[in-house]
């Protein structure tokens, strides 16, 4: 009898302590997210991100294998590294294979990393602090042809607004290749603390079909959070535009030390990209934010809007069954 009591006092109190509901959850009749842009690093904690990312509603990451400046130096150890947590994860993690276009044997390692199972290729030579040779060059037109013959994706970050040059060799290259599937980094990295040129962006996805855009920020993160207080409209109608070719993504570089070792932090960042597309309001809570403390005018998207960037365009773009 005392055990029954004691079982019925111990459940009424249950009942009546507050719930911790998640800060997040998917708007209903979404099923999951595929996020697609995501970097990993030799000893990065993918248990932790994964963990996240389940909660969330995050089935499955590309995750690309990129190095340090100027000349993607870790590429090699870095791609060995996305493909070992592919296999060890499989279904959750996509690895896209590194490449470095100065290195004479980068064409060979991404034959070799598409055949021990990379689903892509992460070019970072159009980066500002990368971009030491036109992106056309032939290293990289050889690399297209191989992601063509094996009908792969590649994500590319071109600065289209800061590096008119390489905007132009960019194009060069999608002249050349209207078969290759090319995902283009940040909006085209057309959005800074105090400017926007999304019309270049839109140029892009109005003349080349096989262009696709991710709307991760990662260190771009400050700038994006101030384009949103001044006047979120310019991006929200760019999405509602192009939302058959957009993609969500986070643009975390998953390291063994550092921030992105942290789980809240991983997660307040993780929550501030998913917030800014689906609430009205929201704060965006990393240090790297100055307007951390304030409010944030969100996107709110449709619902329509969100699952294909959340999860149409991605299978689509990736070949997904």
């Amino acid at each position: 009898m005392l055990k029954k009591t004691l079982i019925t006092i111990l459940f009424a109190g249950l009942m009546t302590m507050p719930m911790l509901a998640f800060a997040f959850s998917l708007p209903a009749g979404i099923s999951g997210i595929i996020d697609m842009h995501e970097h990993f690093t030799s000893g990065g904690n993918m248990g932790l991100y994964l963990s996240l990312a389940r909660s969330f509603g995050i089935r499955k990451t590309v995750f690309v294998a990129t190095g340090s400046a100027p000349n993607n130096s870790g590429y090699k150890t870095n791609t060995t590294a996305v493909l070992k947590q592919q296999k060890k994860y499989h279904g959750k993690v996509i690895a896209f294979c590194g490449a470095n276009t100065k290195d004479p044997g980068t064409v060979a390692i991404f034959e070799k990393c598409l055949n021990e199972g990379g689903k892509g290729l992460k070019l970072i030579s159009g980066h500002p602090s990368f971009y030491t040779e036109p992106i056309d060059n032939e290293t990289t037109r050889r690399l297209f042809e191989l992601a063509e013959s094996h009908n792969v994706p590649v994500l590319m970050h071109v600065s289209i607004y800061k590096l008119p040059k390489a905007r132009e060799e960019f194009k060069k290259l999608l002249n050349d290749f209207p078969n290759v599937r090319v995902q283009v980094a940040h909006y085209c990295s057309t959005i800074y603390g105090n400017s926007m040129d999304l019309a270049l962006c839109a140029e892009l996805l109005d003349k080349y079909p096989n262009v696709y855009v991710d709307l991760s920020m990662g260190g771009g993160m400050d700038g994006y959070m101030k384009q949103l207080l001044r006047d979120k409209r310019p991006i929200g109608d760019f999405i509602l535009k192009y939302q058959d070719r957009l993609f969500y993504g986070n643009d975390i570089i998953l390291t063994s030390s550092g921030t992105s070792a942290d789980r809240k932090w991983v997660k307040a960042r993780m929550l501030c990209d998913l917030e800014s597309l689906t609430q009205k309001n929201f704060k965006c809570d990393i240090p790297e934010n100055s307007n951390r403390e304030i409010k944030i005018p969100g996107l709110e998207l449709p619902k329509k809007a969100l699952k294909k960037i959340f999860w149409d365009n991605p299978r689509k773009f990736l070949n997904l069954p």
